[in-house]
């Protein structure tokens, strides 16, 4: 008899095989399923003008942390000169779609970002940036370039 296991983060499977021959089969899964890349749409329950940065009900046991710099536009969070404060951006109650930057860890909650990516073998699309980028990884240029033109008239719609 030999027991076989294979195990990754979202499940569990085992196998009981007698002179190579399935007997039993196993499957589980698990609880701590990852949450980083997934989309939420969440709802701001607590602002913390001191932090500058929320946390929002998305659904999971903790709720999760939004920095100021994770939901202002693209380059305004950079800028010195100019920063809005959370009250000024975010509303108690308010919903908005959000992105699991980094997991839930011991106490604490996900963090999030308003800034979503859809990112793909070849291309990285930013629906609310209104920009796709086209891998590197694609060698021939004339390919890379026509790529580049498909993506800039995609991201233009959503403009």
């Amino acid at each position: 008899m030999q027991l076989v296991i294979q195990s990754t983060q979202q499940l569990t499977q085992a196998v009981l095989l007698n002179q190579g021959i399935p007997l039993e089969y196993v499957l589980q899964q698990n609880s701590d399923i990852q949450t980083a890349g997934n989309i939420f749409k969440g709802r701001v329950v607590h602002i913390l003008p001191g932090m500058q940065a929320a946390f929002v009900d998305i659904g999971l046991e903790k709720k999760a942390f939004l920095y100021i710099d994770d939901v202002l536009p693209e380059g305004l969070g950079k800028r010195k000169d100019f920063k809005p404060s959370i009250e000024e951006v975010l509303k108690p109650d308010q919903t908005l779609l959000v992105q699991v930057i980094k997991e839930p860890e011991g106490r604490k909650g996900a963090k999030v970002s308003t800034h979503i990516s859809l990112p793909g073998r070849w291309i990285v699309y930013l629906p609310y940036a209104g920009y796709v980028a086209v891998s590197r990884k694609i060698a021939h240029e004339d390919e890379r370039n026509r790529l580049k033109q498909i993506a800039e008239t995609f991201g233009k719609k959503r403009k």
